[in-house]
């Protein structure tokens, strides 16, 4: 799987709970840690309350997170709603036990993922809920190990953890889809975010973009420097889009890369294909011996030491070069 962590400064819990609860009549998480309350408002209050709470207090302070967990297209068949809910769980008590988490699941894209709102602040004693680095490397490996454990069905969500991914800054949230009218700078930041989120690899990013709004990128000296959106040119650092990301795009889809390449190399030829070309065989045989009874046919289930045996018999009739 992969994991994403970007950061808000600002409060804005209601744009980030409208976001991860989108399509969904009822606001029905997947998950809520060291949550009481019922609704949009009770939650919003109850992490107002925290933040309020908060021990150590500076103008730079993150006042929450959104996070993003995500998982390969060819996963996507072994997800039910309990694997996820399970790794959902797994994940906010290991991130940290006392931090509010809500967490709701996407399936709008070819990538499920599920998205997380953690607060800022522990909920009884007002510190902050920031990971080291070291600890958010210790939090991607312990998902990783549940993960092989727990459901190696999902092999293709395997990431290489060698090379460390860096989190993304998250200013403001995402629209579904791009309005009929000309975005605001808040919707282009939002869309940005939104495009990062979903994307494995730079071209995607950048495919993500066209598609749904007709954003272009534009570089300077052969490196992404903004976007052109309605004619206008838009400078990442004025959107507070981090370029870096798009460097943690590149790797991403380079590990993805190497890693498929790998599985491919060392993925035996399916049984299936081998009992084939066994039956085709064993037809030739059949009718060139005229022989009354029916032909073999292998299947899976069919015992090793009796397709040995068909292989071997130098009385099968079937030819050797």
């Amino acid at each position: 799987m992969l994991i994403k962590i970007l950061t808000r400064k600002s409060p804005s819990y209601g744009q980030l709970i409208d976001y991860i609860f989108r399509d969904k009549p009822v606001m029905q998480p997947l998950i809520a840690q060291n949550i009481r309350g019922v609704s949009k408002e009770a939650w919003i209050a109850e992490l107002s309350t925290s933040e309020a709470n908060r021990t150590n207090k500076r103008k730079d302070n993150v006042a929450l997170y959104h996070e993003i967990m995500s998982f390969h297209q060819k996963s996507s068949t072994h997800l039910s709603e309990d694997a996820l809910r399970n790794l959902a769980y797994e994940y906010a008590k290991t991130r940290n036990p006392n931090a509010h988490v809500l967490a709701s699941v996407h399936r709008d894209t070819e990538h499920i993922h599920i998205h997380f709102l953690v607060s800022g602040t522990e909920y009884a004693s007002g510190k902050a809920t920031r990971l080291a680095k070291a600890d958010l490397n210790a939090l991607k490996e312990h998902m990783q190990t549940v993960q092989q454990e727990q459901y190696p069905e999902l092999s293709d969500s395997i990431i290489d953890l060698s090379k460390r991914n860096i989190p993304s800054t998250d200013k403001e949230h995402i629209a579904q889809n791009a309005p009929a009218k000309p975005l605001t700078k808040e919707l282009l930041q939002t869309t940005l975010t939104d495009a990062f989120a979903k994307s494995f690899s730079r071209e995607e990013f950048t495919a993500h973009l066209k598609d749904t709004c007709d954003i272009d990128l534009y570089d300077r000296n052969g490196k992404a420097t903004g976007i052109t959106y309605n004619n206008q040119k838009f400078r990442f650092t004025s959107l507070d889009f981090d370029v870096n990301s798009l460097d943690q795009l590149d790797t991403l889809a380079s590990e993805l890369n190497a890693l498929e390449s790998l599985r491919e190399q060392v993925s035996p030829t399916p049984i299936h294909n081998r009992l084939e070309e066994l039956n085709l065989l064993l037809e030739e045989s059949s009718t060139i011996q005229q022989n009354t009874d029916p032909p073999i046919v292998l299947d899976e289930t069919t015992p090793r030491e009796e397709i040995d045996l068909h292989a071997e018999n130098p009385d099968s009739g079937l030819d050797r070069e």
